[in-house]
This record gives structure tokens, sequence and C-alpha cells, in this order.
């Protein structure tokens, strides 16, 4: 049996969509400000983790599936940039848009059968490991692993 998180969050690093930074789990920042805008892994990076036994036979022998959320935050710029703070709010929609489409529609991502965003968008104050404030949003990834 063998889990292939750390192979998803590495296709998600390399995937490109101009003008955003892909970052892959061994470059979580502790500090976002001179990288944004950036797609990282969150720390709190696994999320409804499941297994599924898919066919008979010992535990080690059966087959399964395993299916969890891969978090994930997308740091826009600085809560307070700009000149009301919201000047920018449609290039930030439109870079989130395109960073679920490459996702979505990239056959490259390694190590899941299937990978689709989980939740909605939802824009707002998104804080980076050291405390910071962006705006920006959370972005969930719903995973379906073949073990």
């Amino acid at each position: 049996m063998t889990l292939h998180i750390s192979t998803v969050c590495n296709s998600i690093s390399e995937l490109y969509v101009e003008g955003v930074n892909y970052l892959d789990l061994n470059e979580i920042p502790p500090d976002a400000t001179r990288q944004t805008p950036l797609l990282s892994p969150s720390p709190q990076l696994v999320t409804n983790f499941a297994t599924t036994r898919m066919t008979f036979g010992s535990p080690t022998a059966a087959e399964k599936e395993a299916e969890y959320d891969l978090n994930y935050i997308f740091c826009y710029m600085p809560l307070g940039a700009g000149r009301t703070g919201l000047d920018l709010y449609e290039n930030m929609v439109s870079l989130a848009e395109d960073i679920v489409e490459e996702i979505l529609d990239n056959d490259t991502i390694t190590g899941a059968i299937d990978i689709s965003p989980q939740s909605g968008l939802n824009f707002g104050p998104i804080t980076d490991p050291a405390g910071n404030q962006y705006l920006g949003c959370d972005i969930i990834f719903h995973v379906v692993d073949y073990l």
C-alpha cells in the first residue's frame, strides 16, 4: 500500500499559470510577502482521509482506494494593498479560476486517479503560516488515490 500525497502535491507544484508561484511541500513559506501571488499547500494539508477496500484478500493483498482532501491557500496580495484593497479583485478571481482550470484540464498530475475542486472559492482574508493577512482564498482539491 502506497499513498501518493507527496507525488500529487509535487505534480500540482509543477503546473503553470502565468503570474502565479506554485509551491511544493518543501517550499511552504513561513512568510509569503515577497512571493505573491502564490498557491501553496496549507500546513493543514490533508483532511477527510478515508480508505475503501476494493477487493477481497489479506490487508497487504487487497486493492484499496484512498480519498482525501488536499488543502491549498492562494495568497493574491497583502490585505490592504492597492488603492481600495478591492481594486485588483477581478484579477485575483481570474487567477484563481485559471488555477482550478489548469488542475482540472491537466493529465500530468501523477499519483491520483481523480482530482477535483471540493468546495467553492471563498474569497477573503487568508493567513500565511507567519500570521500575515492576504486577500485570497482556500482551494480544496478532492483526490481519489489507488493504493
